[in-house]
């Protein structure tokens, strides 16, 4: 559970539902107010496994589709392959 591997996370959850929240709300009083902070915690933390497993979802299915941008360094490796891969080519009369 999203909770139990960042603390942090859960604490920030935890506040949000705490009893300052709680008394925010004028008519949970009494015998209602542990009910409606447990429910109110639940959902929040439903909310927020839904929220992060979809966004993990998006991430994956647009991962392909993103592209690291590449460093000087990169960019002077693939033009140094490219112009050897042509001196083979035509080297061997297959390079147009």
């Amino acid at each position: 559970m999203l909770a139990a591997r960042n603390w942090i996370h859960s604490f920030d959850l935890t506040l949000s539902a705490s009893p300052a929240s709680l008394a925010q709300k004028q008519k949970v009083r009494g015998p209602l107010a542990e009910g409606w902070l447990y429910r109110t915690a639940i959902r929040q933390a439903l909310h927020e496994l839904r929220r992060v497993r979809r966004q993990n979802r998006f991430e994956r299915l647009l991962a392909p589709f993103r592209q690291a941008p590449q460093t000087p360094e990169q960019l002077y490796e693939a033009e140094v392959e490219q112009a050897n891969v042509r001196t083979v080519l035509a080297a061997t009369g297959r390079g147009g």
